[in-house]
């Protein structure tokens, strides 16, 4: 690739052919060490020129080992160069699915919060400003960066648990159970629970805050049904002790 005006190769590469220049750098070495040596000790270098079948026989098996030395050579370089475009190839596929991964989760983030704000502006008791969408986003497709849009596990349980809020106050106005209902408990209830996922609200008076908490959960029920699998959330309950 090209930086500056210069061209520069990926760390990997680099690595592999010094590798490469060693491996080969070495076996030269070994092998000119043996020729030489084959060469003096073995007197070929008095030896008259000669091109007959016989003297290069006898010069071949002379030199066979450095011979051999070179072909492993060669053989170890082109198995390693055959390794190591290998492994290129996979660290760059790995590389463009975490940056295919990066777009996609960037292009689904924009996407929800461009959806969420045009929901909450359709509820008149909402404000943006109440709503961090990033984060919100995050609890409900923790995986997004490594390119899953599952709904997260965690996320379930802020539902779970969001019914369970709504069907104890059920319990205590329709029945009394667990005491009671009171509006103030349950509105610090809920207003803590919706923190959890980056929706924050101010105490309001009861029936101004019924009105607010009607349309959280009707804009979180619409969320869930239009960026998650069908089925894959479940319905909040209705609640009862309004």
């Amino acid at each position: 690739m090209r930086f500056g005006g210069r061209l520069t190769w990926p760390t990997e590469v680099l690595s592999i052919l010094w590798v490469l220049v060693i491996i080969a750098t070495t076996g030269l070495i070994v092998a000119t060490i043996i020729s030489c040596s084959t060469l003096w000790l073995d007197g070929y270098w008095r030896r008259e020129f000669c091109l007959r079948n016989d003297c290069i026989n006898e010069f071949a098996a002379g030199f066979s080992q450095a011979f051999v030395v070179l072909k492993a050579t060669l053989d170890i370089v082109v198995a390693v160069a055959t390794a190591g475009g290998i492994v290129v190839a996979l660290l760059s596929y790995l590389s463009n699915v975490r940056v295919t991964a990066l777009a996609n989760h960037i292009s689904h983030l924009n996407l929800f919060q461009q959806y969420v704000a045009s929901e909450i502006s359709k509820r008149d008791r909402l404000a943006q400003k109440s709503f961090d969408t990033h984060f919100f986003y995050n609890k409900i497709f923790s995986a997004s960066r490594s390119g899953l849009t599952d709904v997260s596990f965690e996320y379930l349980q802020f539902v779970d648990k969001m019914n369970n809020l709504i069907l104890f106050s059920n319990d205590q106005s329709v029945y009394a159970k667990g005491g009671s209902y009171r509006y103030k408990p349950h509105q610090e209830r809920v207003c803590a629970h919706l923190r959890t996922v980056g929706i924050f609200i101010n105490p309001a008076p009861r029936n101004d805050f019924y009105e607010i908490e009607g349309q959280i959960i009707s804009l979180i029920q619409t969320i869930n049904r239009s960026m998650c699998a069908v089925g894959e959330v479940p319905e909040f309950l209705d609640r009862r002790y309004i």
